[in-house]
């Protein structure tokens, strides 16, 4: 409710946060499934590795990983994509 509270206090409107009803959060019925992610794009996170020109870059959170091996295929960037429980040596 911290969310809500500041909000609040600078007279914003949130769509599809929980408000409370009958003593309990709950998400409005006409805001349900709203969803908005702090995450950059892909695009921008290519001009973001580009820019800092990492020797490694290993994604770790995200769903299309292959993503970065393709596009930075014969850039100097090596795209280590991680498997679970195989290790990664630097």
């Amino acid at each position: 409710m911290r969310l809500r509270n500041w909000l609040d206090h600078f007279k914003f409107r949130g769509y599809g946060l929980p408000v409370m009803q009958n003593g309990k959060p709950v998400i409005p019925e006409a805001e349900s499934g709203l969803h908005a992610s702090g995450h950059a794009c892909g695009p921008d996170l290519l001009e973001i590795v580009r820019t800092i020109r990492p020797q490694k870059l290993i994604p770790v959170h995200s769903q299309q990983p292959g993503f970065y091996k393709e596009k930075l295929e014969g850039s100097g960037i090596e795209v280590i994509l991680p498997a679970e429980g195989v290790p990664i040596g630097l």
